[in-house]
């Protein structure tokens, strides 16, 4: 299992940079393209609870908020696609309830929410993988923060296999320990303060003290969104989101940390450097 996951993870990551350092619409595409696999991967677990949300709804609600922050980059009015792209959302949202209880699903408002959930969840902390992106220089930004989740969860594993003896959350992820947690955040402030150097000659704002902070946070914060998503699997009884990246699970067993991760680096970097 193990081999599996460094094997896929050697293919994934220079992927995953190329998109990085292509930005624009590649950069886009490849965002757009995770994030829709999330979405459906929840859809599929909620379906598997006897909800019934629309997927369909959820995908065009992520893809509104994910072009409102594209646009706004690109042009003046882009920004003002989101209050009537949400809008339709909502109204097409309630309409799929109502249609669902006609139909026999006793769960309106449950499907009602969930349908927007969905998208809402994914799609508005995933523009943020775009704000990022669009900040001076925000290729070298993107390339600190998210290397930062990948050395916060192998510090945390390798700690925690060694040393976790305290159980962090084992009411949702057993495994989890509290020496792996403090590993996870060693690991993540000292690789993001060499990168920070690392990139320090293309950008003077990004430097070692900055790329330790952004770690530390990073590595802090980011597991909110592990615990969150394996509580939710948790709930239907899965084990992953889905089988789609071998040796990982699915895609949401990977971007449960980085959605929140992207968040904190993000408004780090707008509001201190």
């Amino acid at each position: 299992m193990l081999r599996t996951r460094i094997a896929v993870s050697l293919v994934l990551l220079p992927i995953f940079a190329a998109l990085v350092v292509a930005g624009d619409g590649y950069y886009l595409a490849g965002v757009a393209l995770a994030l829709s696999l999330g979405a459906w991967e929840l859809n599929r677990l909620m379906k598997a609870g006897g909800y019934y949300p629309s997927l369909s709804i959820s995908l065009l609600l992520l893809g509104v908020l994910l072009l409102a922050e594209y646009w706004s980059q690109t042009w003046p009015g882009g920004a003002n696609v989101l209050r009537p792209g949400v809008t339709l959302c909502i109204i097409l949202a309630m309409y799929w309830s109502l249609r669902g209880y006609y139909r026999g699903n006793k769960m309106p408002l449950a499907n009602f929410s969930l349908t927007l959930a969905n998208g809402l969840y994914l799609g508005w902390l995933g523009a943020h993988l775009l704000a990022l992106r669009s900040l001076p220089d925000g290729e070298w930004w993107t390339l600190t923060v998210l290397p930062a989740v990948f050395a916060a969860d192998s510090g945390a594993y390798m700690v925690g296999m060694r040393f976790g003896r305290h159980k962090l959350a084992p009411w949702v992820s057993p495994k989890k320990t509290w020496e792996g947690f403090i590993g996870g955040i060693v690991f993540a402030a000292v690789f993001t303060a060499l990168v920070g150097g690392l990139w320090w000659w293309r950008d003077p704002c990004l430097n070692v003290f900055h790329g330790a902070i952004i770690g530390t946070l990073v590595a802090i914060g980011a597991p909110l969104g592990d615990l969150t998503v394996s509580a939710f699997k948790r709930q239907f009884g899965a084990k992953d989101s889905s089988h789609l990246i071998p040796g990982h699970g699915g895609v949401m067993d990977r971007m449960d940390s980085i959605l929140v991760a992207v968040v904190i680096g993000y408004y780090y970097i707008l509001w201190f450097t």
